[in-house]
């Protein structure tokens, strides 16, 4: 089962494999003549519509840590992996891999979702209908309208990224006080609605470029929805608090001996922590 890609997210040009949901799953990579894609091989415990499924579901968590959208251009299978031809020559971006260091298997069907809709907005060029998207991850983590206007009311001071201060402040300028009932009734059911005012017209310039304008706040909500909520930390928090480092070790330690550290209280006399045989390397280079 293989699924062909359109994204704007820097691609290998090299062949990569990583583990997933208990299935290897195959990155191929993006030529002059055809699409990149990802793989996986058909078994008797993993029929098509199960592999176009876990498919799916690694490209949404790839779009997560890569923070990009990626939408799937053709659904294509047979004995090996194959991808249909390009049509255009030019506008892509490559890189030499990804890295699955962090890779990570949702087993949470909301969390899954959550990520499927944020691949879905990041993918779309259209305002209104990213707009939607992104807000339909607020409503999967804060199913009830008054604990999710609270929370977006403590959130939207928090709120960090390219475009945040600008919305803000164009919102603030055109006399709204009450910038989350502006966005939940200009943006989201002004898009998702046709019966009532106000109502985001197609023809109206003046409608896209305000949908552009207010995007990234709606955006960066829905990012801190899946990590508050949700518990799937961006790559920059990773960073921040060295997740990336310490996260095998964490396991390793223990919860009980994590605490004493953290506090202060430090290692007891004679404690003993059984630690596998450790190999240090350089990626991509052997131990």
């Amino acid at each position: 089962m293989c699924l062909n890609v359109d994204t704007s997210c820097p691609w290998p040009v090299h062949p990569q494999s990583a583990d997933f949901g208990g299935h290897r799953i195959w990155v191929i990579p993006l030529t002059l003549e055809e699409h990149p894609g990802v793989a996986v091989r058909c078994s008797l415990s993993l029929n098509r519509d199960e592999a176009a499924r876990l498919l799916y579901r690694f490209l949404s968590v790839l779009a997560w840590r890569e923070q990009h959208g990626i939408a799937v251009a053709h659904q294509s299978g047979g004995g090996r992996p194959h991808m249909v031809g390009l049509n255009r020559k030019y506008g892509f971006s490559i890189c030499e891999s990804f890295d699955f260091t962090e890779l990570i298997c949702p087993e949470d069907e909301d969390t899954r979702i959550a990520l499927a809709l944020m691949r879905e907005a990041r993918s779309l060029n259209h305002y209104g209908y990213a707009f939607l998207s992104f807000w339909r991850v607020l409503e999967l983590a804060f199913p009830v309208p008054r604990r999710r206007v609270t929370w977006m009311e403590k959130a939207l001071p928090r709120l960090t990224g390219h475009g945040v201060a600008e919305a803000l402040d164009s919102i603030r300028v055109d006399g709204e006080q009450d910038v989350s009932r502006h966005l939940f009734e200009s943006g989201r059911c002004a898009v998702a609605h046709a019966g009532k005012k106000p109502i985001v017209n197609p023809d109206g310039p003046s409608d896209a470029r305000r949908l552009y304008r207010e995007l990234p706040l709606v955006r960066e909500m829905a990012v801190l929805a899946i990590e508050e909520r949700f518990g799937i930390s961006t790559p920059q928090t990773e960073y921040r608090k060295h997740l990336y480092e310490l996260r095998g070790w964490k396991g390793l330690l223990g919860a009980d001996l994590i605490q004493r550290l953290v506090s202060g209280e430090g290692v007891r006399s004679a404690e003993e922590v059984d630690l596998p045989e450790i190999h240090v390397r350089l990626r991509k280079s052997p131990p």
